[in-house]
């Protein structure tokens, strides 16, 4: 589990970097860059783990190429 954790720290970091730039100050008043980073890439470990336990049934896919339409 803290291996994952540790590998996960470089992509928690991009989209802290990212959101920082990218998301408006009224937002980020209410949920800091840090937080609302490690729950985005949380929330896309999760998609990716239930997907793989999952195989055909899995509907992460479909989320992310909603999200990247």
């Amino acid at each position: 589990g803290r291996e994952v954790a540790r590998r996960m720290q470089p992509w928690v970091d991009f989209a802290e970097e990212t959101i920082a730039v990218h998301v408006p100050a009224v937002v980020l008043r209410r949920l800091p860059a840090r937080e609302l980073a490690y729950a985005i890439v949380a929330g896309f470990l999760g998609l990716e783990l239930l997907d793989a336990l999952l195989g055909e049934q899995a509907e992460g896919n479909a989320v992310l190429e909603r999200l990247t339409a």
